[in-house]
């Protein structure tokens, strides 16, 4: 108890999302605290939760971007169209904004046992 009154961030945390820290640290919980710290500093200092169809309305214009089922071993998928990238379409913001999106998205697709996703950089037909 004493752990959320310090960091009051960590209560708008799942469970899933502690024991994922904790698997990922190989069970070092100071090590999972810090990174889970360091990813919840990440998303107040970008306002990930503020995050709005707006925002991203750019990346989703582009259709560089799909989230689609998972691998035989349950992890999540997302597959990156290179060639619909196009530079200069987006602001560094506006595309963090984007990925952030997609990440968060991307591991709601997550199953309890699961602790990874999968991006397929899909270079086909690209070029300078």
């Amino acid at each position: 108890m004493e752990l959320a009154k310090e960091h009051p961030s960590l209560n708008k945390v799942s469970t899933n999302n502690h024991l994922r820290f904790l698997h990922g640290c190989k069970w070092d919980a100071k090590a999972a605290l810090e990174f889970s710290l360091k990813s919840e500093k990440y998303r107040v200092d970008n306002q990930v939760h503020l995050l709005t169809q707006e925002k991203i309305r750019a990346g989703i214009d582009l259709n560089y971007v799909k989230t689609f089922g998972h691998d035989k071993c349950g992890r999540p998928l997302f597959w990156i169209k290179v060639k619909n990238y196009k530079t200069g379409a987006m602001t560094n913001e506006q595309a963090m904004n984007f990925l952030c999106y997609i990440f968060d998205y991307t591991c709601t697709l997550m199953t309890p046992n699961v602790d990874q996703i999968i991006a397929i950089l899909d270079m086909a037909d690209f070029s300078y």
